[in-house]
């Protein structure tokens, strides 16, 4: 089983729930994950990752060799069939409509170079290709919102194509060798 995390992900990760692993169970556990790409890092997320909050994520996540961990994403391209359902399916027509044709093929290839789109391109490769190992996007975004962004968010494309998607909480509960003791603390 493989987990594609993406940045709002690790972000969490590292705001939310390390501050609390006194005993490094969880830090461990993550570190090794990554570094065993049974949870890959690709290096569209990575390069986001050194923009966020002071780089955070990279402070509280050190890997030995980063190079490493992380894995290029260059060859992922998109099929035929994926550019008729990025702009069929996965784009909010009110918005593409005030575009122009020029200006919506300049948005959709920077969407094509994103986190959000090599995250989904891996998941499509790996059910097309690979299916014999699970892969599972995990991403904290929902469909909901869209932030008046023109291509939908991940949790949307995934259900779309057939992707798994998981939250951090729900990956964290898949991960077998994870046992996390919560001590309870009086005030």
């Amino acid at each position: 089983m493989k987990f594609a995390i993406d940045t709002n992900s690790l972000l969490a990760l590292v705001r939310y729930y390390l501050p609390f692993d006194d005993s490094k169970v969880l830090y461990n556990i993550i570190k090794e994950k990554i570094e065993t790409k049974e949870i890959i890092l690709i290096d569209k997320v990575n390069d986001e990752c050194k923009r966020i909050s002071q780089r955070i994520i990279f402070d509280t996540l050190k890997f030995e060799d980063h190079k490493k961990v992380v894995i290029n994403s260059f060859d992922i391209l998109p099929d035929a069939n994926f550019f008729r359902v990025l702009e069929n399916n996965f784009c909010n027509k009110s918005l593409k409509d005030k575009f122009t044709d020029e200006q919506f093929e300049t948005e959709k290839e920077k969407f094509l170079e994103s986190a959000d789109a090599k995250l989904v391109l891996m998941g499509y490769h790996n059910l097309k290709i690979n299916k014999l190992e699970k892969f599972i996007i995990v991403s904290e975004e929902t469909s909901m919102s869209n932030d008046r962004k023109i291509f939908k968010k991940i949790p949307f494309m995934c259900r779309e194509l057939g992707i798994e998607i998981l939250t951090l909480p729900k990956m964290l509960q898949q991960l077998n060798d994870l046992k996390i003791e919560i001590k309870k603390v009086n005030f």
